[in-house]
């Protein structure tokens, strides 16, 4: 059994932030116990955090994060406990917004 499990948080960027006030907005919202930016290819993030935070959050406040600053708003897109569902979400993504279309099966919750 491991003991410390990640999960991995798609988030949308809009603004420019550095690294850094991603890392401190997140943690004012998530308190995890470890959090680190493990893919950035702008306006994607994908964060990783402990599962342990993640799941008291989600019973605390649901599953979408939308936080608000002076310079940039992020908010999440998905959860996954690998990083190759969310890269692949991120280039289904990068498509949809290139060509400006919607896949008809996708939910308005599950929009990039």
């Amino acid at each position: 059994m491991k003991i410390f499990r990640s999960r991995y948080i798609l988030f949308k960027v809009s603004g420019n932030p550095y690294d850094h006030e991603i890392i401190f907005h997140v943690k004012a919202i998530l308190l995890p116990h470890e959090i680190k930016i493990v893919f950035k290819k702008l306006p994607f993030v994908i964060i990783r955090i402990d599962h342990k935070s993640w799941e008291v959050f989600k019973r605390l406040y649901g599953p979408k994060i939308t936080i608000t600053s002076k310079k940039f708003t992020i908010t999440s897109i998905i959860t996954s406990g690998t990083i190759k569902k969310l890269k692949e979400k991120i280039k289904t993504c990068s498509i949809i917004i290139e060509m400006g279309m919607r896949k008809p099966s996708q939910s308005p919750e599950n929009l990039c």
